[in-house]
């Protein structure tokens, strides 16, 4: 049967439609305007009040509530009158607190969190909508039949019109109006076309009178019999008893689901806290503000629902699950309460067990066991044989297939996966192996959806797996931490001319010390904090190796065995050290010895440290003989080139640049290679980390054998 727009309808129920509404209309139509607008009220009152009483006069109130919601609400004066007469007093002021304090909390309660056994009164369905302008009868009866036989053509031309109107919609949040400008002209896109005075007796039913826009989607509900936009409550608005709507209690419908048991169930919430890595305590220890260990059954649930255990989230906890887990940890003494602290150790035990440190002995199981299979999955241990066989003979006929075409499979099943879940359907499944050209009858395909098939669909990625089968790859941390470290291990060299004797260690630092005037304490006593002259080994081996001593390990242990500490048998008395190694500047208590010789000590030149045997020293004196009789015949100088070699003149050459001075100055041929050697290694000094010729020496001895006068060759 056909409807009537009139009877279909219910956008055409006005919200007030008297036309002398009572106080309490009046309060009502003004409480909704300041809930959906949002309306401060207060502030356009205050102003008014300096001394901040709560009355104002009568002028301040009318103009405050003509500002505050006079368009929203379409209040007329007489409207307006009647109020300033509810909340008149005696003097003739007017409380505009109480009024506030009404209109503000119509649809709450002040101080809410102090009254939580309240019931809050709502506003009636289709309240918050836009409203239509109730016109006269005659005008209401023309709008009707415009609509119906607009409707009849929507109908039979089959027109979408409300995809049109949201078109021209100007925000993103739809604020379901257009301008009459665009209301005409997509009436005149979509072929419905209104005369003049139609026209303007359709905006005129949807204007809103606020903003004189046109409320498109009630006029889509009326003109199409297939859309519903909205629908109001059917009530009488004109008594005021019935101000406070009654909500209709409505029989909730009992939803079957299948039994799960108790274990299962913790299993798989196990599994989904161990696989996500979820910490239990952070979804439910907000509500519990007094750590109690016990919350309300829907504090519990929401808390469930942000672990996941939701339609949306990893698994769909249905209403029989939820009460098991209810009817397990309730609290024996408050029936509402459920001890979520168990219920948290009870899923906590997927990574630990609680008090382990008191039962070292206690055997902890491993996370594997707590793995489940999806749900859905099947048993496929209690598969028949020749149902087993089928599966091997598809998997042994695709895998043929696969390796002599040379097909890449894992593309084409990923492509078909959008969110990465590593399913897809059963028709997606069936469309893989018609694109990959791998014929499968019924047979086999039932066969593979039996073993991968789950309630999220085939897992696909446990498919592949089994059918082209890669061998795992092997642990290598071990083996590669083990070849970083025998590639970093320091291997120590052979020492090049240690000293044997502590004299000579002494001697070597002393050398140092004078030269770079060096003060060793200061790198020692950072590592003596209590001042008590003692100092372990590594730190002792550390300080000196910051001084920049350049002692070998050696030279280092003949120190330590020196000054070892009698008390403790792994510290160094280093203060000891220090003021053996200070006496080549002075000595201690040298006021209380004021006739005391104190001798500086100085430094032996390093060229005549280098000791030669007897038959070496022979050997090398007549070598240089030989140089200095050539020297003195031919009157040769000798520093020239030599300097020409020492670009930074600290008196040294390098050993191929001696012997290429004496080649240039012919003096080459007067020593032989072992000569040459013996010559090196008596005039050898250290330069740094290298070992060079000095030649000054190596010249001031030639010439004192050839008996020139010193520096005049």
């Amino acid at each position: 049967p056909v409807v009537s727009s009139k009877e279909r309808n219910t956008d055409f129920v006005p919200l007030f439609p008297t036309s002398d509404p009572t106080l309490s209309e009046i309060l009502d139509k003004i409480c909704l305007a300041v809930y959906i607008n949002g309306i401060r009220v207060t502030e356009f009152f205050k102003d008014h009040d300096k001394l901040r009483s709560g009355v104002i006069t009568e002028n301040q109130f009318i103009c405050g509530l003509a500002l505050a919601c006079g368009k929203e609400a379409q209040l007329q004066r007489p409207e307006i009158q009647k109020v300033v007469e509810f909340y008149r007093l005696q003097d003739g002021r007017v409380q505009y607190r109480e009024f506030c304090h009404v209109v503000e909390n119509a649809f709450n309660i002040a101080q809410l969190e102090k009254k939580p056994t309240e019931s809050l009164q709502r506003p009636r369905r289709g309240t918050l909508h836009r409203g239509l302008k109730v016109l006269n009868d005659h005008d209401e009866d023309k709008v009707y039949k415009i609509l119906d036989t607009t409707a009849d053509k929507v109908k039979k031309e089959r027109i979408m019109v409300y995809q049109y109107f949201k078109d021209f919609d100007r925000s993103h949040a739809y604020t379901r109006v257009v301008t009459p400008t665009q209301f005409a002209r997509i009436l005149h896109f979509l072929g419905i076309k209104f005369n003049n005075e139609e026209m303007r007796l359709i905006q005129a039913k949807f204007q809103d009178p606020a903003t004189g826009d046109v409320n498109y989607p009630a006029f889509v509900q009326a003109v199409d019999r297939e859309f519903v936009g909205h629908t109001v409550e059917n009530v009488n608005t004109s008594k005021q008893d019935e101000a406070n709507v009654t909500t209709k209690t409505s029989e909730v419908k009992w939803v079957e689901s299948s039994p799960v048991l108790f274990e299962e169930l913790m299993a798989r919430i196990r599994h989904i806290v161990l696989v996500n890595r979820l910490r239990v305590i952070e979804y439910f220890q907000d509500y519990d503000a007094l750590k109690s260990g016990s919350i309300s059954i829907s504090q519990f649930r929401r808390g469930l629902a942000l672990m996941g255990l939701s339609k949306i989230g990893h698994h769909d906890l249905n209403d029989n699950q939820f009460a098991q887990l209810v009817e397990h940890y309730q609290d024996p003494q408050k029936d509402d309460q459920i001890l979520w602290t168990k219920f948290h150790d009870d899923v906590e035990s997927v990574f630990t067990q609680a008090g382990l440190e008191q039962t070292p002995a206690a055997t902890v199981p491993q996370q594997e066991l707590f793995h489940v299979p999806k749900p859905g999955t099947i048993d496929w241990s209690r598969a028949s044989k020749d149902h087993m066989e089928l599966y091997k003979a598809a998997m042994d006929h695709i895998r043929n297939r696969i390796e002599n075409r040379r097909i890449l499979c894992k593309p084409v099943f990923r492509d078909f996966d959008r969110h990465k879940s590593g399913h897809i359907t059963r028709t997606q499944f069936h469309q893989c192996f018609k694109m990959l050209e791998i014929p499968v009858n019924e047979q086999e395909m039932s066969a593979l959806e039996a073993l991968y098939c789950n309630d999220l669909g085939i897992n696909y990625l446990k498919f592949l797996a089994d059918l082209q089968p890669s061998e795992p790859v092997p642990f290598m941390y071990v083996t590669r931490m083990e070849e970083l470290r025998q590639v970093n291990v320091k291997k120590r060299l052979p020492e090049q001319g240690p000293l044997a004797d502590f004299e000579s260690v002494l001697t070597k630092i002393k050398t140092k010390v004078c030269k770079e005037r060096i003060r060793i304490y200061e790198f020692m006593k950072d590592y003596d904090k209590l001042r008590s002259g003692r100092m372990a080994k590594n730190l002792f081996r550390r300080a000196l190796n910051l001084a920049r001593l350049d002692l070998l390990e050696s030279e280092i242990a003949i120190l330590e065995d020196k000054y070892q500490s009698g008390q403790e048998v792994d510290s160094i008395n280093y203060l000891n050290f220090c003021q053996m190694i200070e006496t080549i500047f002075t000595k201690d208590h040298l006021e209380k010895l004021p006739l005391e010789d104190v001798e500086q000590f100085k430094p032996s030149k390093e060229w005549k440290i280098n000791q030669l045997t007897d038959a070496e020293d022979d050997q090398v004196r007549k070598c240089m003989l030989r140089i200095a009789e050539k020297v003195y015949k031919h009157r040769m100088q000798l520093f020239p080139l030599f300097e020409d070699y020492d670009r930074v003149h600290n008196g040294a050459v390098s050993r191929s640049q001696f012997r290429r001075v004496l080649m240039e100055l012919d003096l080459a041929g007067l020593a032989s290679d072992l000569e040459f050697g013996l010559l090196w290694k008596k005039f050898r000094t250290q330069v740094g980390g290298r070992t060079d010729v000095n030649y000054i020496v190596f010249c001031k001895s030639i010439y004192e054998l050839a008996g020139f006068e010193q520096n005049k060759p």
